[in-house]
């Protein structure tokens, strides 16, 4: 199920946001991949289980808010935006509690000049709270070893662009 909405409250502000509920699980699985909880077995039965890496719930939020300027004797506009994403926990291959990623919140930014001529310049930001979270998880065959992967640290850049 989802569910997306799009609003512009006043001329200089837009508002949008998501959400979704996925119940996935696996309607008949019986030689399935068994967790770090269950290795000497040969396969699982995961039937019924929730299908890996489909988060039950993931939403989003976010706004720009726009203002009229000039640059020279030009129309343009600053504007300022901000993201948040969601993400409910997330199952693994085997349904192992070893390889679960928990839920996580995400939030970037962008602050800027765009012309109507066609060119913007910002600078922003990705995961602007330098939030630490767990990107992928993995377990190494049956040797009990699990590997993972951060996502990105907050990172910060600057972008120009001409569209034409």
């Amino acid at each position: 199920m989802e569910l997306d909405l799009a609003a512009r409250p006043v001329e200089q502000l837009s508002i949008y946001g998501s959400a979704a509920y996925t119940d996935a699980i696996y309607t008949d699985f019986p030689g399935s991949p068994c967790g770090l909880e269950n290795i000497t077995k040969p396969f699982c039965n995961l039937s019924g289980g929730q299908v890996a890496g489909v988060p039950k719930w993931a939403a989003s939020l976010g706004g720009e808010y726009t203002h009229p300027t000039t640059v020279g004797a030009s129309p343009a506009e600053l504007f300022l935006g901000l993201d948040a994403s969601y993400r409910s926990k997330v199952g693994s291959t085997g349904n192992s509690r070893y390889t679960e990623m928990p839920g996580r919140e995400i939030i970037n930014a962008r602050l800027g000049l765009r012309s109507p001529k066609g060119w913007s310049a910002y600078i922003w930001s990705k995961n602007l709270l330098d939030k630490d979270y767990v990107a992928t998880k993995v377990a190494n065959g049956n040797n009990g070893a699990v590997f993972s992967t951060l996502g990105d640290p907050r990172t910060i850049g600057a972008t120009v662009r001409m569209t034409y």
